[in-house]
């Protein structure tokens, strides 16, 4: 899809901090996704990835332990 001016990711993840979430963090490069979850997950805790095109991948990575 055509992306839309002046909406960015760090647009969207400064508004959730602003509305109140207190655990949101904005990688920017893609390849960076995996060792920034990976160096604040703890257990139990529940990972949310949010994008368009490959994010889905990220999360199967880091389940099959890559």
């Amino acid at each position: 899809e055509k992306p839309i001016p002046n909406v960015t990711g760090k647009l969207i993840s400064d508004a959730a901090i602003q509305s109140g979430h207190r655990n949101v963090r904005y990688v920017e490069k893609n390849g960076d996704i995996i060792a920034a979850i990976k160096s604040s997950i703890l257990e139990n805790d529940i990972v949310i990835t949010m994008g368009a095109g490959d994010i889905h991948k990220y999360g199967k990575e880091l389940l099959n332990g890559k």
